[in-house]
């Protein structure tokens, strides 16, 4: 590679190259690409020896939360800081309902609904 010459238009833009020039550019960059797949390439094969170790699937049971209440589409549940009473879900449509005494199986309120001003579609 030091025996082609690279000056500085063609190290920015092969456009205009003498060919000598776009010679170096190709070479360089092509040496790159291969040193680069060689490094990759060791890399996976060092991966590939190693037996690979597989955990169990623990078993795992859904139950009803929050009374059973469903939701549209839920996006998000947040409870504010110093109000573990209440917790908020916001729906993807523009809804955010507010759930008081999940535990005492209370109804949600709507909190705030924004379904015109929101296209989920």
């Amino acid at each position: 590679m030091q025996g082609l010459p690279v000056n500085e238009k063609c190290s920015r833009s092969l456009a205009g190259c003498d060919p000598a020039c776009y010679k170096g550019v190709m070479l360089r960059n092509s040496l790159s690409l291969v040193l680069s797949a060689l490094l990759l390439s060791a890399a996976f094969a060092q991966e590939v020896n190693e037996p690979v170790k597989v955990r169990p699937i623990p078993d795992v049971k859904l139950s009803p939360w929050f009374g059973g209440h469903t939701f549209k589409r839920p996006v998000q549940a947040v409870v504010p800081p110093g109000d573990d009473s209440t917790v908020y879900f916001v729906e993807q449509h523009g809804r955010v309902l507010a759930l008081e005494n999940a535990e005492r199986g209370s109804e949600p309120r709507i909190f705030m609904d924004i379904r015109k001003q929101v296209h989920d579609k």
